[in-house]
């Protein structure tokens, strides 16, 4: 291995028993490894944190991270701040309570040499061993909830041990990635938030503990609960099979229910499917869209299958209103509900696309009538919510050091100044596409201020630090709330406004 090529991450609570096994099994494990140990520890027994110091001041390899009490959020956490301070070339994970043998390192690490991304300790492939979890309730949980995960999320299926807590990764692989992880299973947020990074298993016999007692308990069971959830709504591209099932399932409930309802009432037969199968379209679109958070539209327009999709939505339609129509003239229309309901999932995103392209060129109106007066910024960022916002002088050569901090340049408030073109930013906290939606990137908007005579006369700097940053809807309703309509209308916008589609992007 090279200088510098391994951190081993070792996130630790109350492990003054082990400290010094853990130390010397690492030692003999890595003796011919450049290597450094970084220990977040959430302790708060008497024994541990003084142990620790002692090691960490003999060796100046090891570090310690000594987190205080509000800010133990738990074991993922924990690993997560390791990750984040390492400069190996690979990052190691593993427990501090000796039931990860050290000794299976290297043959981790022999795993990426051969080429893999990120190589998982497993206890279920070929000569890997779970005896070391006590009792046969500890077991039977373990077992069930890597059957359960494996289940929901695809992504998590590339590893026999999903729910491992001793792997190795490239830190290339995960460098900038924000991760949200809930409770302790890290692997599991790797797993659903890289998809396309290459995995494998290495087999070993999962130990007994030493010394110490164990952290698993029904608190960290509900925290599993919550990560699982926390992916399955965040990253929206997971679990997809089970999302479609889940909109789809809903589209046909509110069909039948609607078919069955309209048996009292004096339509034709036709019209009651048609106006049904608008009823359960609507609630699978709804599902869907909340299930992905519209991540998939834009997959779907970038990889250029929304005309395969709307040709087989079309197709599925036209279809089944031909069946449909065919067998109530037939006589037989009842044996065919619950086979047309089906439609619903190809006819969603039909109307899916559609309502998206409607949204983009609405529009969204100027609120209170167009006054825009000294305060209108100040109202202006209290309706976008989680808003900062500055006015500046046109033709300014110095900028706060806030500004400066968040992007915003001299020569940009130069070029909106010239061109008199709003500026839309948007930025990743990273500058890497992130796999989950709930993390808070910065993203700004420049815009100038025209007076009668069509001149800058202010420029209005708004920043956000959320998990939405500004659209170009947003940039739309902002140069109207603090332009006068009648300014617009003449041409104090010589060009098309800007949208999502064209606006300067940090990313």
């Amino acid at each position: 291995m090279a200088t510098n090529a391994l951190t081993v991450v070792i996130p630790i609570r109350n492990e003054a028993g082990n400290l010094r096994a853990l130390y010397r099994g690492l030692e003999y494990s890595l003796e011919d490894v450049a290597h450094e140990v970084v220990l977040v520890d959430d302790s708060d027994d008497a024994l541990t944190r003084p142990l620790l110091r002692e090691i960490v001041a003999a060796d100046s390899r090891w570090r310690a991270i000594e987190r205080p009490l509000a800010d133990q959020t738990g074991l993922a956490t924990a690993v997560c701040e390791g990750i984040a301070v390492a400069t190996g070339q690979v990052v190691c994970v593993m427990d501090g309570d000796l039931q990860h043998p050290p000794s299976v390192i290297r043959q981790l690490l022999q795993a990426i040499a051969g080429g893999a991304d990120l190589a998982v300790a497993s206890r279920y492939v070929a000569g890997g061993n779970a005896g070391g979890l006590s009792g046969l309730v500890r077991t039977a949980v373990s077992s069930n909830s890597s059957r359960l995960v494996r289940l929901l999320f695809p992504e998590a299926r590339r590893s026999t041990d999903p729910l491992s807590g001793f792997f190795c990764v490239r830190r290339e692989a995960v460098v900038g990635l924000e991760l949200r992880p809930i409770g302790f299973k890290i692997l599991l947020e790797l797993l659903v938030c890289l998809p396309e990074i290459t995995i494998a298993d290495v087999p070993y016999r999962f130990g007994a503990r030493d010394a110490g007692t164990s952290k698993a308990n029904l608190s960290q069971g509900v925290l599993f609960l919550r990560h699982l959830l926390s992916l399955f709504v965040y990253v929206p591209l997971s679990a997809l099979a089970a999302k479609i099932v889940l909109a789809v399932g809903a589209g046909i409930g509110v069909f039948v229910g609607a078919m069955a309802a309209g048996d009292d009432l004096p339509l034709p037969r036709l019209m009651v499917w048609t106006l049904a199968t608008l009823a359960g379209l609507v609630s699978c679109l709804a599902i869907y869209k909340l299930v992905t958070l519209g991540a998939a539209r834009e997959w779907s327009w970038r990889s250029g299958k929304l005309s395969r999709s709307r040709l087989t939505g079309y197709a599925s339609a036209s279809g089944g209103l031909a069946t449909f129509s065919l067998l109530v003239l037939t006589g037989s229309a009842r044996l065919a509900f619950a086979l047309l309901a089906l439609v619903a999932e190809a006819m969603a995103l039909v109307i899916r696309y559609g309502l998206a392209v409607v949204r983009r060129h609405l529009g969204h109106p100027a609120p209170d009538g167009g006054r825009y007066d000294g305060a209108g910024i100040s109202d202006l960022a209290r309706h976008l919510g989680h808003v900062q916002a500055w006015w500046l002088e046109p033709g300014a050569t110095a900028l706060a050091e806030e500004l400066l901090r968040m992007g915003v340049t001299v020569d940009l408030v130069r070029h909106v100044e010239i061109t008199r073109q709003p500026l839309l930013v948007v930025g990743l906290p990273s500058g890497r596409l992130q796999a989950r939606t709930n993390v808070y990137g910065q993203s700004m908007m420049i815009i100038p201020r025209l007076n009668r005579a069509l001149d800058v006369d202010r420029v209005a700097v708004l920043a956000r630090s959320a998990k939405v940053p500004f659209s170009g809807r947003d940039l739309r309703l902002s140069l109207t709330w603090l332009n006068p309509t009648e300014q617009i209308s003449r041409g104090a916008v010589s060009e098309p406004l800007p949208t999502m589609s064209n606006v300067p992007d940090a990313t």
